[in-house]
């Protein structure tokens, strides 16, 4: 067991310095790190083979993400719908992470099921729902940039659109494998600042770094807590539409 942690530690590691470097355009060493991946991966018992195959079809998918958006570019779409065909792409990943999964006959996820939550800690989720939806209205009566009807909509199908299939890749996906194979405390840390890295990818500050880090540990947390990916899909659209019915994001529109 402690081994399998520790190959898990080292090859989370070596996923986030990959995150960081993929995020900031830095391929050399990007691609060194998954030639690195590559050449080991033969020499590692399944679990970590598995493992592995999971974080560099990660990549890979991301890859073909970002040639993807370059292709959307040669169309003439609006703004928005260009936003929201560039999130639609992370069904890649996500696809090609399933297809890992299957041919490993892994169960894909043991976070898509509903959510359970203990008495005490349904009082908790019950306030901070109300803080939420107490929160759209307060901000859009203090926005100085009135928000009509079609802009809320925009805003709404943007926001759980993000939300879900974040949720579904770094909570349902990664998350339930990097606590397997790195260990149940490491492996939701692990996650969280590569979460981090990969989100701060359009603000590339030390301060929203951390503060996307942290969110990312919230959100596993709470996964881990409720046994689903469901309210941390809940608070992470909330949060985006908060964001950008407040002017602190943009959206196309």
């Amino acid at each position: 067991m402690l081994q399998k942690n520790v190959i898990g530690i080292i090859l989370g590691f070596i996923f986030m310095i990959m995150t960081f470097l993929y995020t900031r355009g830095i391929f050399t060493p990007f691609f060194a790190c998954m030639i690195v991946l590559l050449l080991f991966i033969a020499f590692l018992k399944e679990e970590s083979r598995v493992f592995t195959w999971v974080l560099i079809t990660f990549f890979l998918g991301n890859l073909l993400v970002g040639y993807a958006s370059q292709f959307l570019e040669r169309f003439r779409l609006s703004a928005f719908s260009f936003v929201m065909f560039n999130q639609l792409l992370l069904l890649i990943p996500i696809f090609m992470i399933h297809y890992v999964l299957i041919k490993f006959r892994r169960k894909m996820s043991i976070y898509f099921g509903g959510p359970s939550i203990s008495s005490s800690a349904q009082i908790f989720y019950i306030i901070l729902s109300i803080i939420i939806l107490l929160s759209f209205p307060t901000l859009l009566f203090m926005n100085k940039m009135p928000v009509n009807g079609q802009s809320f909509l925009y805003i709404l199908l943007f926001s759980i659109t993000y939300a879900v299939l974040q949720e579904v890749l770094w909570r349902g996906l990664l998350l339930p494998h990097f606590r397997l194979t790195a260990g149940n405390k490491i492996g939701g840390i692990m996650t969280s600042i590569a979460f981090g890295f990969n989100t701060s990818l359009f603000s590339q500050t030390f301060t929203l770094t951390i503060l996307f880090i942290l969110i990312g540990f919230l959100f596993a947390i709470i996964t881990v807590k409720t046994k689903s990916i469901y309210p941390s899909i809940f608070i992470h659209a909330s949060i985006i539409a908060l964001l950008l019915i407040s002017g602190l994001m943009v959206l196309p529109i």
